[in-house]
């Protein structure tokens, strides 16, 4: 068995969003990808932001979407509840693991 783990910018990740094909470029004019925040304070909000975002060089930041309450709420307690879940599983995991390896299963 191969380890689990969880990966919410794939599980979120929606190929017809058309966002995702938006030409949005920072002022060094580079292509900018449409990026997931997972911060408490801006779970899964949308944003561009240039590479050099952070640093003196650039300063380009831009959501592309509008917070509403009631989902920032929920998504919270969704994601807090799939981490928990994905803990079990890898308790559980680990613990078929040893339990293969003394009963003599093999991969």
């Amino acid at each position: 068995m191969e380890d689990v783990k969880l990966d919410l910018n794939n599980i979120c990740f929606d190929k017809d969003d058309p966002k995702l094909n938006a030409e949005v470029r920072c002022f060094h004019s580079l292509l900018l990808s449409l990026k997931t925040s997972w911060s408490d304070n801006n779970l899964s909000r949308r944003f561009w932001s240039c590479p050099y975002y952070g640093s003196q060089k650039c300063k380009y930041f831009r959501w592309s979407d509008v917070v509403n309450e009631r989902s920032k709420f929920i998504i919270h307690k969704l994601v807090k509840k799939m981490k928990d879940m994905n803990e079990l599983l890898v308790a559980n995991v680990k613990k078929i693991k040893v339990m293969e390896e003394i009963n003599g299963f093999n991969d």
